[in-house]
């Protein structure tokens, strides 16, 4: 309830906002402004109606690995094997940077691409400059095979990948369970029922605002020509 307190009293203060500034004796905005600032508070309050969702889902799903160990050590597994892979791939980085070929490509790459800047700066040829770009491309695509080889070969690499699959599985495993918690949630649903209106009301805003839109269009045409024929009726006077 506090949930639904919050989100219905950060739509009203929206629409109170927007309408102030006639009630305190202002001039009142155009259909437009006041249509698009309906949108703007529509907007805010889906916003604000999706952030109490997830929190109840949040909770939902706390309550739901306090009784299922399986769910919560899964999800510590994933954290710790994405952990590892990340330190895994770095130190199998820093291995391969320290070969005497890839130390080669680096440098031979670096070479080329003086060679390039030079020649630029000089105004050679775009032939010459071209065969330079190839070379360069060509040192650039050993550097990178020899840094994705040497991860894909890393075995706490690849240990840590597979333990992050498993973990996952087991994770996606649960999430029906956790749907079906959540659907079995006052609260909740509640929670949602209240987005899926504000959506709608996104929706109705947005419509409403189109329309004022061309209402404005065509009350600007109409003044224009009663404008038009006021003139001309004064001519015709003189």
């Amino acid at each position: 309830m506090k949930a639904q307190r919050i989100v219905l009293g950060l739509a009203l203060a929206l629409g109170f906002s927007s309408a102030s500034t006639s009630a305190f004796g202002q001039a009142a905005d155009s259909p437009v402004v006041a249509a698009r600032k309906q949108v703007t508070a529509a907007q805010t309050a889906v916003v604000a109606a999706k952030a109490a969702l997830d929190k109840a889902r949040v909770r939902v799903a706390t309550g739901f690995k306090t009784t299922n160990p399986d769910f919560a050590k899964a999800e510590a597994d994933a954290i710790k094997a994405k952990a590892e892979i990340d330190s895994s791939k770095q130190a199998a980085m820093t291995a391969v940077r320290a070969k005497p070929e890839y130390i080669s490509a680096v440098n031979a790459k670096a070479a080329v691409q003086t060679k390039m800047r030079e020649l630029q700066q000089a105004g050679g040829g775009q032939a010459e400059f071209n065969k330079l770009s190839e070379e360069s491309i060509r040192h650039a695509t050993t550097i990178s095979t020899l840094e994705r080889t040497a991860v894909e070969k890393d075995v706490k690499y690849n240990d840590a990948v597979a333990r992050l699959a498993e973990a996952n599985k087991v994770i996606e495993g649960f999430k029906s369970q956790i749907d079906e918690a959540c659907a079995a949630d006052p609260e909740y649903m509640m929670l949602t029922e209240q987005y899926t209106q504000a959506q709608a009301a996104v929706v109705t805003a947005e419509e409403g605002m189109k329309q004022a839109a061309v209402q404005q269009r065509e009350a600007a045409a109409q003044a224009a020509k009663a404008k038009a024929e006021e003139r001309k009726a004064k001519s015709k006077g003189n």
